[in-house]
């Protein structure tokens, strides 16, 4: 039994392609993987409890962020293994494959001086072959010779080469652009999360005071205070006759009966020669209205 003929060694260009497009594989498998931890351990759930609105917002749009992030580097990553077309552009001698003829002048194969001559040749042999097997279907003696097809193939081989290598350039360059989008992504996403944990997290301090500006202000309680009364302020004309000409205005004992921190409701009370009067200290003081004698509580 004859022996076999041993296996062609692989084309290393086209196997360094298929190891590419194989990390590319193993990428998208790890992402698809983070993605699926990402959905499961945002806790969404705890988002319900969020009394401050802006935090609940923001958790919401750093949560969809970091999942599109995901889906985005999925999709680069991706990209590395959609089908891949040389173009004619792909083998000027601008073009990286015609820097690389220029700088090794043997890929080649001597069939040419340089990628443009090449492909120029080539495209004359091949017409001339093409037209020759056409005439051949009427004119059995205009059949091309063997020695045209050689020359065909030798001009074929150095460019079949340079296209496989133009491939191999194309396809690397979507993998190192995937990779380059993979990680910035990778780090935005992970900022997202921990902005997440952070908005979805809140102390009960601050759920505290969300609540209480959700509720509005919170009363005062009566208690007793002391203001004072500008003397000269025009707008303070009405409240200052209320309070009467014997009224010490630099120093009225007052009882908070309500309002807020901002604008307390006060009555004052019947001393230093001060008529009682309740109005809410703010800013313009509003309307100022007469009130009964508070009682002061024990």
């Amino acid at each position: 039994m004859a022996d076999k003929e041993p296996a062609q060694p692989a084309d290393p260009v086209l196997a360094g392609i298929d190891r590419l497009r194989e990390t590319a594989k193993w990428l998208l498998g790890a992402y698809a993987a983070v993605g699926a931890a990402l959905i499961a351990g945002l806790q969404l759930t705890s988002l319900g409890t969020v009394e401050d609105d802006a935090r609940l917002y923001a958790a919401i749009t750093l949560a969809a962020v970091a999942l599109l992030l995901v889906f985005y580097a999925i999709s680069k990553t991706g990209g590395v293994l959609a089908p891949v077309a040389v173009e004619e552009s792909d083998l000027e001698p601008s073009s990286k494959v015609g820097q690389m003829v220029q700088a090794t002048p043997s890929l080649l194969k001597g069939q040419a001086t340089d990628i443009a001559n090449l492909r120029s040749q080539y495209k004359v042999a091949l017409t001339d072959y093409q037209a020759k097997r056409a005439a051949a279907h009427t004119d059995p003696s205009k059949k091309p010779d063997d020695e045209a097809y050689a020359h065909l193939m030798a001009l074929h081989a150095p460019l079949d080469r340079l296209r496989t290598i133009a491939l191999f350039n194309k396809v690397q360059q979507r993998y190192d652009d995937a990779k380059l989008h993979l990680w910035i992504a990778t780090v935005l996403a992970a900022f997202c999360v921990i902005g997440f944990a952070w908005a979805a997290n809140p102390t009960d301090d601050d759920q505290a005071d969300a609540k209480a500006k959700e509720s509005g202000p919170e009363l005062l309680q009566p208690s007793e205070a002391t203001v004072s009364i500008e003397k000269e302020r025009e707008s303070l004309g009405t409240l200052r006759e209320k309070l009467g000409t014997g009224c010490n205005l630099d120093r009225i004992a007052v009882l908070v009966v309500g309002g807020t921190s901002e604008a307390p409701e006060v009555i004052t009370l019947p001393e230093n020669g001060c008529a009682t009067v309740r109005f809410t200290v703010s800013d313009d003081l509003g309307i100022a209205l007469p009130a009964t004698e508070a009682q002061v509580p024990e």
